[in-house]
């Protein structure tokens, strides 16, 4: 969950563009020409579970098939769709999703390309622990991810339960220094 995306700004979040790559095109890639497809990881907030939607638009270079995945904070897949309809693009309707309020990571890969270890929500074995890559057909091309229901995360946002302590902390700190002061 480390190298997910942070999309930036406040307030609701709409949409997401980005873009699934060849890597074995960039720079470094141990062995050029294998092809070796991206998967991207985003980190966003539920703020609204009964209304929290996905849908894709994209403009892949094969058939558009695609995956997305659904994890939460700590990397439990709780949402998958292989492709939906005739389009072969994935999507999360309302009603779908059945947890609560709070930070998640949404991913988008290639068919194929699924979470390790293998599981389904219906069949959890564990965290993400990483992506097998067996794309078929390969493709790359540029994605449209368009959300409801969902909200920024900022990188670093204090738990509430942090902010209370630190606040229940610097009361009673205040408090002594005023009470040794008195005496």
């Amino acid at each position: 969950m480390s190298t997910a995306q942070v999309p930036t700004g406040n307030g609701p979040l709409t949409s997401i563009h980005g873009t699934l790559t060849d890597l074995s095109t960039l720079p470094g890639w141990s062995t050029p020409g294998a092809f070796s497809d991206d998967v991207d990881l985003y980190k966003i907030v539920i703020d609204d579970p009964q209304n929290f939607s996905v849908t894709v638009t994209a403009t892949l270079s094969q058939d558009n098939d695609a995956m997305m995945w659904l994890f939460d904070s700590a990397g439990d897949l709780v949402l998958e769709d292989n492709s939906s309809k005739d389009d072969w693009l994935p999507q999360f309707n309302p009603g779908n999703f059945a947890g609560t309020a709070g930070i998640y990571y949404l991913g988008f890969s290639l068919f194929i390309t699924i979470p390790e270890p293998f599981y389904t929500s219906a069949n959890p074995t564990g965290p993400l622990s990483g992506w097998a890559r067996f794309p078929y057909p390969f493709q790359t091309g540029p994605y449209t991810l368009h959300l409801t229901g969902v909200s920024f995360a900022q990188a670093s946002v204090p738990e509430p339960s942090s902010v209370a302590l630190m606040s229940a902390g610097l009361t009673g700190f205040g408090l002594r220094r005023r009470w040794n002061r008195a005496a």
